[in-house]
């Protein structure tokens, strides 16, 4: 991972989706050092938040944007905001009517509407893994901002983990968040490691 951590991408999307590397690395290793519960690691002087995701050690603790597209410029706060462990923050960036479309396939599949949506989805989510942030790249795409995102899955129950890569699609309007649209390379991996499919 480039030591930025988390940068746009100025080529075309077209050849930033050619050239990702969509790959699903299952691994077994014991409980994660990052956690969603109670200790946002790596993070210094960082208040508790029991569910938001964490940066992994490799990572930057920002999400660094260039470009002209005000879009960009909103969901590169709203990351810095997760990162740094600011619900209230992160809030501030979704419309009231935002929409978070997660994959029937997955424990916490369906609609999660608005902020107080955001916060359940987080906690439903919590409840089966703790999420460690790898990498996050932002491009524009089209009329909307594409987050593609390496993500650490650690299961809570038995601490085996898998690292996956994640395609948002995040639609703006007036400065805010008003839908998520996230496109995860395996969900039936993620449904197994959460103990809830064979």
């Amino acid at each position: 991972m480039a030591a930025t951590g988390v940068a746009e991408k100025g080529r075309s999307t077209m050849s930033q989706i050619d050239d990702m590397k969509l790959r699903t690395d299952v691994t077994r290793r014991g409980p994660a050092t990052l956690r969603r519960r109670g200790v946002l690691a790596g993070l210094a002087g960082v208040a508790a938040v029991p569910f938001l995701p964490t940066a992994s050690a490799s990572a930057a603790t920002t999400v660094a944007a260039t470009g002209p597209d005000p879009n960009l410029g909103v969901v590169q706060a709203y990351f810095n905001a997760i990162l740094a462990g600011n619900i209230t923050l992160a809030e501030s960036y979704l419309s009231q009517n935002c929409v978070f479309n997660e994959a029937a396939g997955l424990p916490w599949g369906g609609q999660w509407t608005g902020p107080n949506g955001f916060v359940a989805l987080n906690e439903a989510v919590a409840q089966y893994f703790n999420l460690a942030i790898q990498q996050v790249n932002l491009v524009t795409a089209g009329s909307r901002i594409l987050a593609d995102e390496t993500l650490q899955f650690t299961s809570v129950a038995t601490g085996k983990s898998i690292v996956m890569v994640v395609e948002e699609f995040y639609t703006t309007s007036a400065n805010l968040i008003t839908y998520v649209d996230p496109y995860y390379k395996d969900t039936r991996a993620i449904s197994h490691l959460a103990g809830i499919c064979t």
